[in-house]
């Protein structure tokens, strides 16, 4: 699940090059932080299965 970060209300890419190599997965969306935990193996397998199903 998606959650945004406090703390700044405008977050920019160039932010990103000073976030923690963690393996959380940081995005900025409309200038919230955005912080995902990093996909499973089993979920990329999945995904990958799921796109060869169609």
């Amino acid at each position: 699940m998606a959650m945004p970060v406090p703390g700044s209300d405008h977050w920019t890419a160039a932010d990103l090059d000073h976030m923690p190599e963690d393996g959380l997965r940081y995005e900025v969306l409309n200038g919230l932080l955005v912080v995902n935990a990093a996909p499973k193996p089993r979920h990329q397998w999945l995904i990958k299965w799921l796109g060869r199903a169609r």
